[in-house]
């Protein structure tokens, strides 16, 4: 073999191990591309999706009543009219108009001139009725005059003292007083006019409790009379007051063209501090006795039917729902779901029935809905 062959040879053998050492490489580098591709495929096909998502907790919402807004008045627990019980004339009168007066309080005094001249005379004759009964008494014991003498004396001083003692007690009459404590609503007489028995001359307001009167037609009368514990909150703007009040005294007689009914509610008033006549805020607060569970609009998924998500074990479960009244935030369900359970309110891209879910943030709803 020639020297020019044998170099030929080396150099074939040379770009053959060149070529397929490229080859080799080539193979690898195509392989790792695609083993780089498929990795995170299979990751995923050998890993679980989760879903990161905000959950509510389902809850009877705080208020499940209806609220009627409407406004009423103070008024006095009961008004009393002051008669006087004798004739004459009215000598004193001083009684401010709201003056607070206590029960036994003199209110006014009549003129007593005429009966004190009386009084006066029948003391003068009781007195001397009862020197002459003593002195035949004396006589009767030394056995100086008939028994019978005796007692005709002593009939005469004891009706001289009735006498006295009646005209005392018709004086008292003369002084007209408080039957009970309240504020002078009106004076019906004035000082020198002449009243005769049973006449009106003051009328008083008993105020140690307060009315609050306000006003329901029948169709929310009724629905107040038959929910079982319904109550009232009222606002008193003068006195910058509000009060919680359960206690009433109501009437089922109509009692204007409206139909409407008359509704007091009782405020215990003993330091007197609220006065008949204020203007009053009411809500009158209608119970129901029906317990909700209100969630956010976002939470509700509609397909042919109503439903949501609930949260069971970091797992997503639909779950069908009846829904009842809503409003721009909230809706009420009627069943389907029950308190604390987890509800998806955020994050739904993805969810469907089974997959896991990783809970980001969990938030108590409830919902107070006001209606008029």
């Amino acid at each position: 073999m020639t020297l020019g062959k044998i170099l030929i040879s080396r150099r074939s053998y040379i770009y053959g191990l060149l070529f397929v050492a490229v080859s080799i490489v080539v193979v690898i580098i195509s392989i790792k591309k695609v083993v780089s591709r498929q990795a995170p495929t299979q990751q995923v096909d050998n890993q679980a999706v989760v879903i990161p998502v905000e959950v509510v907790k389902a809850q009877y919402s705080e208020e499940t009543n209806d609220i009627l807004v409407t406004t009423g008045k103070t008024l006095a627990y009961e008004t009393h009219a002051v008669k006087v019980n004798t004739t004459g004339r009215i000598k004193e009168l001083d009684l401010p108009i709201g003056i607070y007066v206590k029960k036994g309080d003199i209110l006014a005094v009549l003129d007593t001139t005429q009966i004190d001249y009386l009084i006066e005379l029948a003391n003068e004759e009781y007195r001397l009725k009862e020197k002459k009964a003593n002195a035949m008494k004396q006589l009767l014991d030394k056995n100086l005059i008939r028994y019978t003498e005796y007692v005709n004396h002593n009939i005469e001083y004891l009706d001289a003292k009735q006498k006295y003692y009646t005209l005392l007690d018709e004086k008292t009459n003369h002084y007209v007083v408080a039957p009970l404590s309240g504020i002078v609503e009106r004076k019906l007489v004035t000082v020198g006019e002449l009243v005769t028995q049973k006449d009106k001359i003051v009328v008083l307001y008993d105020i140690h409790i307060i009315k609050v009167a306000f006003g329901l037609d029948e169709s929310d009368y009724q629905k107040f009379k038959s929910a079982g514990g319904s109550y009232v909150n009222i606002y008193i703007p003068a006195l910058n007051l509000a009060l919680k009040l359960s206690d009433f005294k109501t009437s089922e007689i109509a009692q204007d063209k409206n139909h409407s009914v008359y509704i007091e509610a009782l405020i215990p008033n003993d330091d007197n501090s609220i006065m008949p006549g204020l203007f009053v805020n009411v809500n009158v607060i209608f119970n129901g006795n029906k317990q909700r569970i209100k969630l956010p609009n976002s939470a509700i998924f509609f397909d042919s039917y109503y439903y949501v998500y609930v949260i069971e074990n970091n797992t997503a479960k639909k779950v069908r729902i009846e829904i009842g009244d809503s409003d721009s935030q909230s809706v009420e369900v009627v069943s389907g779901i029950k308190p604390n359970d987890q509800v998806v309110i955020s994050g739904k891209k993805g969810l469907h029935d089974g997959v896991k879910v990783l809970i980001e943030d969990e938030t108590t709803h409830s919902t107070i809905r006001n209606s008029s």
